[in-house]
């Protein structure tokens, strides 16, 4: 099934011919991977920011990920330049999130007044603490990406 999220990348992305090994198409792989493994329902893209690659600052054109499940939406944003914490999650939930949260972000920490270049305000929550069913966390990595929504999503 082709989403609103492979339009833009088709539309938007860099050639592969010129390396499919980059930040863009790692992020791109990121954000299918995590579509694939937890079922997402629909794919789409809530806005667009700029970034500059670590390695010899070449500026991309992101998309900010809107991924919607029974459980949860989840809408992600990355940033090679936020060192430690590249990735911003927002997650709306019909049902709070009580579960864990295994030492991967601070829990009481409000982002909901942050200017994040391309993240709506409506995508902005308050901090986990404050308001379990829509909160916005900071993540370091891929890896913390996955584990959490892994929580996020199947947590009942």
């Amino acid at each position: 099934m082709l989403t609103d999220f492979d339009r833009w990348v088709d539309d938007h992305g860099p050639p592969v011919a010129a390396g499919p090994g980059g930040p863009f198409w790692g992020y791109i792989e990121v954000v299918r991977r995590l579509a694939e493994k937890f079922d997402v329902e629909d794919a789409c893209v809530a806005g667009t920011y700029r970034v500059k690659t670590p390695a010899g600052g070449d500026e991309l054109v992101l998309p900010i990920a809107v991924l919607q499940m029974p459980r949860a939406t989840l809408v992600l944003r990355w940033d090679p330049e936020a060192w430690p914490n590249e990735w911003t999650l927002s997650v709306e939930r019909p049902a709070p999130y009580r579960g864990p949260v295994l030492g991967l972000f601070d829990p009481a920490r409000d982002l909901s007044a942050s200017k994040l270049e391309g993240l709506a305000p409506d995508y902005l929550f308050p901090a986990l603490a404050v308001s379990p069913a829509r909160f916005t966390c900071e993540l370091n990595d891929e890896w913390d990406l996955a584990a959490f929504t892994r929580l996020v999503v199947w947590e009942e």
